[in-house]
């Protein structure tokens, strides 16, 4: 049994059942494609080989929002790919779909699989990001008190200082940490008004002395006491 297109049956039409089975139309062209659609048993046969088309691959593409200019893109790809196709045959009758749709399902495909490609790199970027930030070695500070400091020093060569369960500040004060080279002055290296922090080291903190004071806030370029919780960082 042969397929019957809509009287509005064209080209872009089954551009349009590409975007409709991906739903990335907007609520006007829904409605105005879904009128269409309704008489049409080319685009009908489209959509659905389409969509059966987009589950399959789904299984090993994640789902995502269309991004921005996506259904221009789409657009113009299917364009693309149409001009390479060879001109169809005259015929009394139009082509069933399943040959029409061959460009669809590639088309479909190369889109989808980019998106995986992108996905899959973005795992492997905050993989490579996740290696980078393994923390390799662990000096405490020493002192008394509760809560303790630990500096943590990551494999790219990046040094946190983490604060945890120190006494809780009363209002106007802050926890300063200290990064102090050997013969040199101390330099201020971040302050937190919570007991609970993790405070980012400059980079010459290896050879040096860490410590942390407690400040006025919002901090003091110089330690106003002796610090309360000091290591040398010999690494």
């Amino acid at each position: 049994m042969s397929s019957t297109p809509g009287a509005d049956h064209t080209p872009e039409q089954l551009e349009l059942a590409g975007l409709y089975a991906l739903r990335v139309l907007d609520d006007d062209e829904r409605a105005e494609f879904e009128l269409h659609l309704a008489g049409c048993t080319i685009c009908q046969a489209a959509v659905a080989a389409d969509r059966e088309t987009v589950t399959t691959l789904s299984l090993v593409a994640p789902e995502m929002e269309p991004s921005p200019g996506f259904k221009e893109r789409l657009m113009r790809a299917a364009a693309a790919e149409l001009e390479g196709e060879p001109a169809p045959a005259q015929a009394p009758e139009p082509p069933p779909p399943a040959p029409i749709s061959v460009w669809r399902r590639r088309l479909l495909a190369q889109l989808l699989a980019a998106g995986l490609a992108v996905v899959v790199g973005a795992a492997a970027l905050l993989g490579v990001q996740g290696y980078r930030n393994q923390v390799v070695s662990t000096v405490p500070l020493q002192g008394a008190g509760p809560g303790s400091a630990v500096v943590l020093v990551r494999r790219s060569g990046a040094a946190d200082l983490q604060l945890s369960g120190l006494d809780p500040l009363p209002p106007g004060k802050v926890y300063e940490a200290w990064v102090i080279p050997q013969g040199g002055q101390p330099i201020a290296s971040g302050t937190s008004p919570t007991p609970d922090a993790t405070l980012r080291l400059p980079d010459n903190f290896r050879g040096s002395v860490v410590a942390v004071t407690q400040e006025n806030s919002p901090g003091a370029s110089a330690p106003s006491q002796p610090p309360f919780l000091a290591a040398p960082v010999n690494l």
